[in-house]
């Protein structure tokens, strides 16, 4: 599923369960929404991205969770900011 879809059914946690695999297409389009100042904050989570032109562009696609996996904090809180 991509962002524009996820809305998680219960608040992600560390340790938990995935439910469904989370995957965000590249692009400048995924990260529209957040401010060009999240831009750091992505990157330090793992997520591939680049600061253009004041906008959040995703350089591949990122598999945030797959499906039956254990949520760890960086996923976790990736799945909140979502």
């Amino acid at each position: 599923k991509c962002c524009k879809s996820f809305q998680p059914s219960v608040q992600p946690r560390c340790g938990t369960i995935a439910t469904e695999t989370v995957t965000l297409p590249a692009g400048p389009d995924t990260l529209a929404k957040f401010p060009f100042s999240m831009e750091v904050h992505l990157r330090k989570l793992g997520m591939p991205t680049i600061l253009k032109d004041g906008k959040i562009i995703l350089l591949g696609d990122y598999v945030v969770c797959t499906e039956g996996d254990v949520l760890n904090a960086q996923q976790a809180q990736l799945l909140k900011l979502l």
